[in-house]
């Protein structure tokens, strides 16, 4: 299994994600008090580039993906490199 963590703006842009996540485990942590911001740790058998994508094939998914990597270097620092559009889309 794969451990992935990310960002989400809110709870909703992750739970629109995690129909798309067949039989992955997952735990939302709130962020920071007062505002919507989740943090999210993922269980999954799927690879860091797929989840990037369908994070990509959601509306306002930016922030998961720019946020996206694995649990143990996890920063929630948004990477704003050029990323590829999804293939979701």
């Amino acid at each position: 299994m794969n451990h992935y963590r990310f960002r989400a703006e809110c709870e909703a842009d992750f739970l629109r994600l995690q129909r798309h996540l067949e039989k992955a485990a997952y735990q939302i942590h709130p962020n920071r008090v007062g505002l919507p911001d989740v943090e999210v740790d993922i269980l999954t058998l799927l690879d860091i580039e797929i989840i990037r994508q369908l994070m990509l094939a959601i509306p306002d998914g930016h922030v998961m993906a720019e946020t996206l990597a694995n649990a143990a270097e996890f920063t929630g620092d948004r990477t704003f490199a050029t990323m590829t559009p999804s293939l979701f889309n």
